[in-house]
């Protein structure tokens, strides 16, 4: 069991939990082959990715923290905050999923017009989606749409960066000689020129990783975003007894 790695000061690197391999679960009993094979593999990737199971009788607690409630439930770790995984399952699919997580870089965050010509730069002539949001972005539904679309597009003909106002408004060039809408988005060519601006709509439910990449796609940016299959439904947290039936740590 790996969980004291995922919330020590330590952690750095992404890790999946599949909590908790059930003997007796028919998806559970499936999963586990797959899952040792690809925790095996996985130690052996460039940027390698630690997996580990959960006993949710054992840790019901932790596991409820995680809002699990059937099995198998796997959970991806990134920077210490959980999400849930949405990739394959089967033990390639896993692996190729953890190398896409452990090779991503996320957008930059710019505090300075220094930050802001070293972005452009990194982006090597690519168009920069520069993103405004207030500050605590790790709050912001925005920004977590933002983030999820340039991980989906990571090695794509587009670069991101970010900007959060909090006491001080974020870095951010002007557009048609005017500030652009905070939140929202901003294009920038690779001189750092602004060419276009999105704001972020009144129904922020609206503002998703589709919506952005439809706007950037209608301003001559390629970007192809797919939304990634939704995963397999869990059964039910109990055993044919009313209780957890479980294996190993």
């Amino acid at each position: 069991l790996f969980l004291f790695a995922v919330f020590g000061p330590e952690w750095v690197r992404p890790m999946l939990i599949a909590g908790p391999i059930l003997l007796r679960c028919g998806h559970c009993k499936e999963l586990a082959p797959k899952w040792a094979e690809a925790a095996a593999k996985s130690k052996k990737l460039d940027t390698p990715v630690p997996l580990a199971k959960l006993d949710a009788d054992a840790h019901g607690d932790l596991a409820g923290r995680f809002g699990v409630s059937g099995y198998p439930t796997l959970k991806l770790f990134r920077n210490g905050v959980a999400e849930d995984y949405s990739g394959g399952r089967e033990a390639d699919q896993i692996v190729a999923a953890l190398q896409k997580i452990a090779s991503f870089v996320p957008p930059s965050q710019i505090k300075s017009d220094d930050d802001l010509a070293a972005a452009l730069k990194a982006s090597a002539g690519k168009p920069l989606v520069l993103g405004l949001f207030r500050q605590p972005v790790k709050a912001s539904s925005a920004y977590k749409a933002f983030d999820k679309l340039a991980y989906e597009t990571a090695g794509q003909q587009v670069a991101y960066a970010w900007s959060g106002s909090y006491s001080a408004p974020p870095v951010m060039p002007l557009i048609n000689g005017k500030k652009p809408p905070v939140p929202g988005l901003l294009l920038l060519d690779s001189s750092g020129a602004a060419k276009f601006a999105l704001a972020v709509p009144r129904k922020k439910e609206e503002f998703t990783p589709e919506w952005i990449a439809e706007w950037l796609s209608a301003h001559d940016v390629d970007v192809k975003y797919e939304e990634a299959p939704p995963p397999e439904e869990p059964e039910p947290g109990h055993g044919g007894d009313g209780e957890y039936p479980y294996g190993d740590d």
